[in-house]
């Protein structure tokens, strides 16, 4: 059997450290409200919680609480190892830090032989770029690299008509600013609400899945090839999305690794 995983020393240190204050509010929280229902005020004894009346529920509370959070964070804190055999976890460096942020200007300055390119230039070289900027200004119109030709704006030129199809929100990264901005139409997780595709409180994963978002596209590629217009379909999938991907409900699980499946599913 092959259940067997990996942790960084860090993320154990770090973990081990919320448990501990997790266990001190969970006291604190049932030592104040026993003294509450025995008509006493205030207490910061926290031992009141190890008592034999309330041991049982304070370790539920607790477990439940770590349960809980170790399911939100499993995925960037432990690391499967498929060529071991065997349960358990080891602590140690990982393979993979699993942690997805923002890159700092100076990482992408010193990994790359890039400079920065100022988006209300009124020339720039080319749209294969590392995005330079602030992170709150990348959904912005007056920051969506306007001045850069992209692929979009040659074949809009050339008379396409540019389509960017997706089952997520546009407005995510920047995206729809950005696309919008060089000659394309933009169907997302929006228009699908707006064109009654998915009622408005439907959400699955980044949107809706890419089950739904093949079957859509085909109706929408069947509509556009009845123009005589040539253009160009772009697809945005999300199924396969990092870390864990996912699965959708009419696939089987045929590896123990879910984003193994995820890929097996859309593929």
């Amino acid at each position: 059997m092959k259940m067997r995983y990996r942790a960084d020393t860090k993320d154990v240190i770090i973990f081990g450290i919320f448990s501990l204050v997790w266990l001190l509010i969970v006291s604190f929280a049932v030592s104040n409200v026993y003294e509450f229902l025995n008509g006493r005020s205030f207490t910061i004894n926290i031992f009141i919680a190890f008592s034999l009346q309330n041991i049982a529920i304070t370790l539920i509370l607790f477990v439940i609480g770590i349960v809980a959070v170790f399911a939100g964070v499993k995925s960037v804190f432990l690391e499967k190892e498929d060529d071991v055999t065997g349960i358990g976890i080891s602590i140690g460096s990982k393979k993979e830090k699993n942690y997805a942020r923002w890159a700092k200007d100076s990482e992408i300055e010193n990994g790359l032989d890039v400079k920065a390119v100022d988006p209300l230039s009124p020339k720039a070289d080319a749209a294969g770029i590392p995005l330079k900027m602030k992170a709150s200004d990348i959904s912005s119109d007056s920051t969506s690299f306007t001045n850069i030709i992209t692929l979009g704006d040659i074949l809009s030129d050339n008379g396409y008509d540019n389509y960017l199809f997706m089952g997520s929100d546009s407005n995510f990264g920047g995206r729809d600013a950005y696309f919008r901005n060089h000659n394309y139409f933009i169907n997302d997780y929006k228009s699908a609400i707006e064109n009654g595709k998915i009622p408005s409180d439907y959400h699955e994963w980044w949107g809706y899945e890419d089950s739904k978002l093949f079957t859509y596209a085909k109706e929408m590629l069947t509509e556009i090839s009845k123009n005589d217009k040539p253009f160009n379909f772009t697809m945005l999938t999300a199924d396969t999305h990092f870390t864990d991907g996912y699965l959708d409900k009419s696939c089987n699980e045929v590896f123990d690794n879910n984003y193994a499946n995820s890929f097996y599913c859309s593929d």
